[in-house]
Parts: C-alpha cells; sequence; structure tokens
C-alpha cells in the first residue's frame, strides 16, 4: 500500500510537471513585439520594433512579383496580383538590407485600389494583422521620438528608435527610373491628399528631420507595416455598431485620442491604472466618421494606463503609456 501511495504521488507530481511544462510552451510560443514577423503569403520574415505604443516592422516590406520600371507614369495596374518594383529592375535589389531597401509600390497598389480616400486602418498589401500607416499614425510616431526636428535621425538605420530606416530614394514618376538625387528614404501612408496624390513620411540623409507630405500615387515608396493596435484594430461591431481607437498620441500632458465611430451619440472614454482605478473620465458626442478628444493629463503619473472607449453596452480597451 505504501509503494502504491509513492507510485501515486510520483505520477501526480510528474502530471504536474508536464501541465506546467505544457503551459510554459503555450505561453512562450504566443508571438509579442520584437520577435520576427513571418509573413504566411510567401514566408518572408521581418524584424520588428516596438516604438511607444506602436509595434513597426523594422525592415521594408518585400512582397509581390517584380514588373519592370521602364516608362513613365503607373505601371501598376488593379489586376489581382500585388506588383513591386526592384531598384534597377534587379529582383535581388528587393532583399532587405542596408542596401537592399525592400520593395518599391505606387500607392494605389499599396492600398489595394480603393475608389477615393480609404477607409482607415489600411491592411492594403500589408499582412494579416498588419496594416499601412495612417498619417496620424505616423505623427504619432515622430512625436513619440521627440518631434519633427529630430525624430528623422532616430529613424535611420542605426538610430536610437530600432526603426532602420533605410535612404532608399524612390522610382521616379517620369522616367520610370530609380533615383536618390535627393537622398532620403519614403514611406507611403493609407491617407490620400487629393486625387491621385498619396500622403508619405520622409526622412532625409544629410538632417535629423522627419517630414510628413503628400505626392503623385504613380511614383514609387517603400512601405512598413504596423501591428493592428489588438485583434480586431481595436474594433468592436455589434450589429450595426461599429467603432474603434484610430490613434493617441501625447503631447505634454494633452493626450490627443482619434476614433473612428458608425453611431451616433455620447460615447465614454476613461483611463484607469493598471489595478482599475479611474484617473479620467470624459464624454463626447459623436458623429459618424472620425472623432478628436484631447484629454488633460495634469496630476497623471508616468505609466501604463488602460484606455476605454465605451458606447451604450459596448467597450474596447488599450494599454498606452503615459509620459
Amino acid at each position: 500500500m505504501k509503494k502504491l501511495k509513492t507510485l501515486q504521488k510520483v505520477l501526480y507530481l510528474s502530471g504536474l510537471i508536464f501541465l506546467i511544462l505544457g503551459s510554459a510552451n503555450i505561453v512562450s510560443g504566443q508571438w509579442t513585439c520584437g520577435d520576427d514577423l513571418i509573413d504566411n503569403r510567401d514566408g518572408q520574415s521581418y524584424k520588428t520594433i516596438q516604438i511607444g505604443s506602436q509595434c513597426w516592422m523594422a525592415e521594408n516590406l518585400n512582397y509581390g512579383t517584380m514588373i519592370q520600371s521602364n516608362a513613365a507614369g503607373h505601371q501598376m495596374s488593379d489586376n489581382s496580383i500585388v506588383e513591386k518594383y526592384c531598384w534597377n529592375n534587379i529582383l535581388s535589389n528587393c532583399d532587405n538590407s542596408t542596401q537592399h531597401p525592400g520593395g518599391y509600390y505606387e500607392w494605389q497598389e499599396a492600398v489595394q485600389y480603393y475608389g477615393g480616400q480609404p477607409t482607415l486602418p489600411v491592411k492594403g498589401i500589408c499582412p494579416d494583422e498588419w496594416h499601412i500607416p495612417s498619417q496620424a499614425e505616423y505623427s504619432s510616431l515622430i512625436t513619440e521620438l521627440g518631434g519633427a526636428a529630430v525624430a528623422g535621425g532616430k529613424l535611420k538605420v542605426g538610430g536610437t528608435s530600432g526603426f532602420e530606416g533605410v535612404i532608399a530614394g524612390w522610382r521616379c514618376t517620369i522616367n520610370g527610373s530609380f533615383l536618390t538625387l535627393f537622398p532620403k528614404g519614403f514611406w507611403w501612408s493609407g491617407n490620400m491628399q487629393a486625387a491621385d496624390e498619396g500622403v508619405y513620411m520622409d526622412i532625409d540623409e544629410t538632417n535629423s528631420a522627419a517630414t510628413i507630405s503628400a505626392y503623385p500615387a504613380s511614383i514609387g515608396f517603400n512601405i512598413r507595416c504596423l501591428k493592428n493596435t489588438t485583434s480586431g484594430t481595436s474594433e468592436l461591431i455589434d450589429g450595426q455598431n461599429k467603432f474603434r481607437i484610430e490613434n493617441f498620441a501625447q503631447e505634454g500632458k494633452l493626450l490627443n485620442l482619434s476614433f473612428i465611430t458608425e453611431s451616433i451619440g455620447d460615447y465614454i472614454v476613461t483611463i484607469c491604472d493598471l489595478t482599475g482605478k479611474e484617473v479620467s473620465t470624459n464624454k463626447i458626442y459623436c458623429q459618424v466618421g472620425e472623432n478628436i478628444l484631447s484629454i488633460q493629463l495634469d496630476g497623471i503619473n508616468s505609466g501604463i494606463y488602460i484606455l476605454n472607449l465605451e458606447y451604450k453596452d459596448q467597450a474596447i480597451s488599450q494599454k498606452f503609456y503615459i509620459q
């Protein structure tokens, strides 16, 4: 009987150890920002980096079938095939390195041929659960890195942000050539400024600035994809009601929040610490579309907080850091 009890204890402990190790393996197998992103469409691997509340690809996108760039204007077309340009029409130049800057894409190809201004966020040609950054998300990135005058230096290869922005020039829309006449790196956003003009962010080899501007959509720029903020991109769908957190950026003691709604009414925005204690509560009457709310952070200490957006009996939450 004593041997039987001993055997039972051994079996119990063995099972407990198995469960603990099994649980650890499950946890360790979860993807977190900083792990490599494997694009399940073609098996390519991309480094990733956490910058503030955003998770970025730390390499340019290199997805699609190379086409020749040897003429002016649009060469890409809405043909159900993702197309890319490679520097000087050499396929290996689309490989990611400090010399090879990934693919170049026309804006319409990048956003996959929306008619008019796309609804943000735009997945476009990015992998599942990633999207083409919006203009506001680039602005948030620049703010996180200290503002437009200095962010560019931190975004470059070897900069402190880990973004590793290659100064890769562009595919010229005038004659189809590839240029670094003005040594810059360019990345498309999901925003359209005017008919056939896309919004982009650029950094300059000769200074530390980061700029957001617009250019004709036929030019070829690089793409960096941004991780959706949560599963479903911080989006809640219930019947006909839908809303999502689009962007938030801290400027001094002011938090600027942007969110998209499809229902008119009063929305409640609360900020809680990690114990669940509310430190800020705001009500905003929203129209359909983008809504902006600025929240005063005076008296709130630096640290990690949870932002809650509520409408009727629906709510979404997202962690963020107050500086």
